[in-house]
């Protein structure tokens, strides 16, 4: 029937990958996941701003700050938070605001148990800090101590009164 010789043992050869390449995604689809969830607050923090040329809100402006977090409802210091930003956008996702590539740190009481946050947020330009009653989730990306393998997402709200919470969601594979 004209069957392509070379052309059939190519299909058949991918075809046999398949399944060794088919079974571990499914078998991770499976899995169950365990969430522990805990917080730190802080209040505003000075920062220290960069503001590359052209003047003004432009792409690679920086912001960076660093200071104590409490446990939540007290003033008793649980560790630091360290931080900084990198205007990736100006005007984006909406006019006057700004989308910044964002690395976080909290030492959690001390630098042997840290937690890394990366990703991205948007921000007001004109401000050095998210935006008041704003809520934004970014990505868990590592961690050392305690902390080591950590995965998950932040949730950070910064309300009204110009404090923020920081809702660490820490995410494992466990047995069910």
């Amino acid at each position: 029937s004209g069957m392509n010789i070379p052309r059939f043992r190519h299909v058949v050869f991918a075809a046999a990958l398949i399944p060794s390449v088919a079974l571990p995604v499914m078998a991770q689809a499976s899995t169950h996941h365990c969430e522990r969830v805990f917080a730190v607050t802080h209040l505003e923090l000075t920062t220290g701003s960069a503001d590359v040329a052209p003047a003004g809100p432009s792409i690679g402006d920086t912001h960076s700050f660093r200071g104590p977090v409490y446990r939540p409802g007290t003033l008793h210091v649980t560790g630091s938070i360290a931080g900084v930003g990198t205007t990736a956008a100006i005007d984006d996702p909406v006019p006057g605001r700004e989308t910044r590539a964002v690395q976080l740190v909290f030492a959690l009481p001390n630098l042997a148990s840290q937690i890394t946050v990366g990703g991205f947020a948007v921000y007001p330009m004109t401000s050095s800090t998210l935006a008041r009653n704003s809520v934004t989730l970014r990505p868990i990306t590592g961690g050392t101590g305690r902390f080591t393998g950590a995965r998950g997402y932040l949730h950070t709200s910064h309300f009204a009164r110009g404090y923020f919470r920081q809702e660490f969601h820490l995410v494992r594979a466990c047995q069910q």
